[in-house]
């Protein structure tokens, strides 16, 4: 993950000031954290959903396979 130390931090913030402004700094600093959070949600929903859908097929192999075997045994219970 991204790691930012003091000093880019406070680079960071000084260049905000410059370009934003002292006054809009506040109102510019709450519409990033408001987005950040919509985009962590979101990519937290995406991951729960695409787990869920693994643990679904997952399932799905697992039986699908239990089929396969059952009637592999019938198979051979047959040919002897």
């Amino acid at each position: 993950m991204l790691s930012i130390g003091t000093p880019e931090f406070v680079v960071i913030i000084f260049i905000a000031i410059v370009v934003v402004g002292p006054k809009r700094l506040p109102e510019v600093m709450r519409f990033i954290g408001r987005i950040n959070r919509e985009i962590k949600t979101a990519i937290n929903s995406a991951k729960a959903e695409m787990e869920e859908d693994l643990d679904v097929t997952s399932d799905a192999k697992k039986s699908w396979e239990k089929l396969i075997g059952e009637d592999e045994k019938e198979d051979k219970d047959k040919s002897k």
